[in-house]
């Protein structure tokens, strides 16, 4: 079975159905107590109109899936992005449906509503997709949007072209990269850099409300100590004899990012120097990136 990104993701599902039952049971009771047949018919145009708005989203990807998938983005993705190169059959048809959903869903956008090129969101869409590609029930962790600053990096202040900052997560906002950072992230697929990679695992960590390496959202309580000793163990590795980019050695969330950069790109280093780090990420995204791109 085929499996990619949920048209309905399984929250709002829930969310869906217990919003229509409470306007049906609703209806119902106001039907009984005032025997007033417009009631009845006010409650099923209610739950009608609230329908048409949720299921938004789920006709857009809808939609997006019935779509084909150019060619053009096969190129593109190809030469650009090292897991789609590496991947076939029903693996690269998934990643391809989760392009499609993830750009009829995702806003894209520049800074004061600049436009943002095709190819652009097309390889941001490849980089979620490859994140995703083994949890096809998982949700990309951040909101709505993505905002792309045309400069080579920011600061914190977000002024362009100064500080060092070339993407950014915050608990509550969208996912910032800059136009210089994706650029090079995409430029060389085996270094070890990839902003979106870096900023989508911040997101994951995020989502318990504490940055600190650990996705205690998206893993079982019982893996949490097991996640917590290798982490803080290879993070204090990296601080004494770096085998990953230095960045790595700030504390254990950007560990866990600069780690989920390289389990997507360079894999035989993680695998090499932690092979308990590098099976902490393949159960977490579910994936055997070593066996898929080292294969190539």
């Amino acid at each position: 079975m085929l499996l990619k990104m949920q048209v309905i993701y399984k929250i709002d599902k829930v969310f869906l159905i217990v919003n229509s039952l409470l306007i049906f049971f609703f209806t119902i009771v106001f039907y009984v107590i005032f025997e007033n047949f417009w009631i009845f018919l006010i409650g099923f145009f209610v739950e009608l109109i609230y329908l048409f708005f949720s299921l938004q989203k789920s006709f857009k990807r809808l939609k997006a899936l019935k779509s084909e998938f150019p060619q053009r983005w096969r190129k593109l993705l190809s030469e650009r992005l090292l897991f789609y190169n590496a991947i076939s059959g029903d693996r690269k048809k998934r990643f391809e449906n989760d392009v499609k959903i993830f750009l009829s869903s995702f806003s894209i956008e520049g800074t004061k509503g600049r436009a943002i090129d095709e190819d652009k969101k097309v390889i941001i869409a490849g980089a979620v997709a490859s994140m995703l590609n083994g949890r096809p029930e998982w949700e990309p962790p951040f909101k709505d949007s993505i905002v792309v600053y045309p400069s080579n990096t920011i600061d914190r202040e977000f002024n362009m072209n100064k500080g060092n900052i070339t993407g950014m997560a915050s608990k509550r906002g969208p996912l910032i990269v800059t136009e210089g950072g994706l650029n090079y992230s995409f430029s060389n697929n085996r270094d070890g850099y990839n902003v979106i990679y870096h900023e989508i695992a911040h997101f994951f960590d995020f989502e318990d409300g504490e940055a600190a390496g650990v996705p205690l959202s998206r893993i079982l309580p019982t893996k949490a100590n097991r996640w917590r000793k290798i982490i803080h163990r290879e993070w204090k590795r990296v601080r004494e004899k770096p085998y990953i980019r230095d960045y790595a050695a700030t504390n254990e969330a950007e560990f866990f990012a600069v780690a989920t950069e390289y389990f997507f790109e360079a894999p035989s280093v993680l695998k090499k120097h932690s092979s308990e780090l590098y099976e902490l990420l393949k159960e977490f995204y579910n994936l055997d990136t070593y066996a898929i791109l080292e294969s190539k």
